[in-house]
């Protein structure tokens, strides 16, 4: 650049704020009408100006020109910039921009930063980057972002994270993905989430998985959900695992699916437990059972009923049982109706109890029909009432005999009335 006159003029208007004397030797405040020192030069990038100053040496200089939109100038002068500190202010007669062929190789016009080489980038201090704006944060390359350090990524403002583009993100080193905040990861957008590469994702802590919104779960494919390990499946929130797709949840392995919460099995919808095999059911540990509720085991196909073991079938909660229908209580195998305990039993609906096969009620153990109440027992068929041996009819509880209805008295046999008066 050719710089002259160096000073103020009277056609130029400024905000109050730089209305000051300037801080630096030839530096002059803006002022509307104000008169200053003229001082014609010409500045060469890395020379010393042709006005020579003995007593200062040589300095290698480089001089960056922003248009301030506070600054208006009506005639001859084509922008104003402020010193490094924000208080000197400098105006410009003219600025007479150098051809092609003299102009430093590392200036890009008005695209100054993108032109920074992947070395100087890396050498940038968190404050020198955090000191961009969201335009020159946009203009980054992939390997410039690359070159970025771990405590400048760090140190990005939220409006900085908002700005970077899904390929920029896909470009981020693991050890730049781990000095993320949790604030910068609910920053990021959903389609930048989704740019993550698998060995990214994994690279996430529990702390940044946990910082994961619904809708960044929800626009992850189910290859990226499968590459989560299960501590990072275990971390998401419950309305993350709530949102999982049908194919999402294919895409958990059975030690996923076992390192889940019992806070993140109750969040889990009927659909998405429906479509759960019967091999990652059989995963769940006993608590992660008796976190369903009755709305999510209602939703359990016979299928899948019949895959878990008596260790699960016992961990239902009572609740639970309570909501199983007689199509699901009559896919329960004998050793799965066997292993209900005495709560789990007193819990079973008249109208699932009625449904029981002969069979089944033969295979209950003593302390099983001991638990029966006297209106589970009246709702039971003559048929069920006969299948009774004489221990189980020993077993029945005085109250329980009294729900007996006549009906069913009248079906009792010659045995089953000795048993019953020993």
């Amino acid at each position: 650049f050719r710089l002259d006159r160096f000073g103020a003029w009277p056609n130029i208007e400024c905000p109050t704020e730089h209305r000051r004397t300037g801080v630096r030797q030839f530096q002059a405040a803006i002022r509307s009408r104000a008169r200053a020192r003229y001082t014609s030069w010409s500045w060469a990038v890395g020379s010393r100006p042709q006005h020579e100053f003995p007593q200062q040496p040589a300095i290698k200089v480089e001089v960056i020109i922003e248009i301030n939109a506070n600054l208006i100038a009506h005639s001859r002068v084509s922008t104003m910039i402020t010193g490094p500190d924000g208080r000197g202010v400098v105006g410009l007669e003219g600025i007479e921009q150098l051809s092609a062929e003299n102009e430093p190789t590392c200036l890009g016009r008005d695209e100054l930063r993108s032109a920074l080489t992947a070395d100087q980038i890396e050498t940038l201090s968190s404050t020198q980057v955090q000191a961009f704006s969201t335009s020159q944060i946009e203009s980054l390359s992939t390997t410039q972002i690359e070159a970025l350090s771990t405590s400048a990524i760090h140190s990005l403002k939220t409006q900085m994270i908002e700005a970077l583009s899904s390929t920029q993100v896909a470009a981020l080193t693991v050890d730049q993905i781990e000095s993320l905040s949790t604030t910068t990861i609910k920053a990021l957008s959903s389609k930048a989430i989704a740019s993550l590469s698998t060995t990214q994702l994994q690279s996430l802590s529990e702390d940044q998985v946990r910082a994961l919104e619904t809708a960044d779960v929800r626009a992850l494919s189910s290859a990226q959900i499968a590459a989560l390990s299960s501590d990072q499946i275990a971390a998401l929130s419950t309305s993350a695992i709530a949102v999982l797709t049908s194919s999402q949840m294919a895409g958990l392995s059975a030690d996923d699916l076992g390192a889940l919460t019992t806070a993140q099995m109750a969040a889990l919808t009927k659909t998405q437990l429906a479509g759960l095999t019967a091999t990652t059911l059989q995963a769940l540990g006993t608590d992660q059972i008796h976190a369903l509720t009755a709305a999510q085991v209602q939703g359990l196909t016979t299928t899948q009923l019949t895959a878990l073991t008596t260790d699960q079938v016992a961990a239902f909660s009572t609740s639970a049982v309570a909501a199983l229908s007689t199509q699901q209580m009559l896919g329960l195998s004998t050793d799965q109706l066997t292993s209900l305990t005495e709560d789990q039993v007193r819990a079973i609906s008249t109208k699932s109890l009625a449904a029981l096969t002969t069979d089944d009620i033969r295979a209950l153990t003593l302390e099983q029909v001991g638990a029966l109440s006297s209106t589970q027992l009246g709702a039971m068929g003559t048929a069920q009432i006969q299948a009774l041996t004489s221990d189980q009819l020993q077993s029945l509880s005085t109250s329980a005999i009294r729900g007996l209805t006549t009906k069913e008295v009248a079906a009792l046999t010659v045995s089953q009335l000795d048993a019953l008066t020993e």
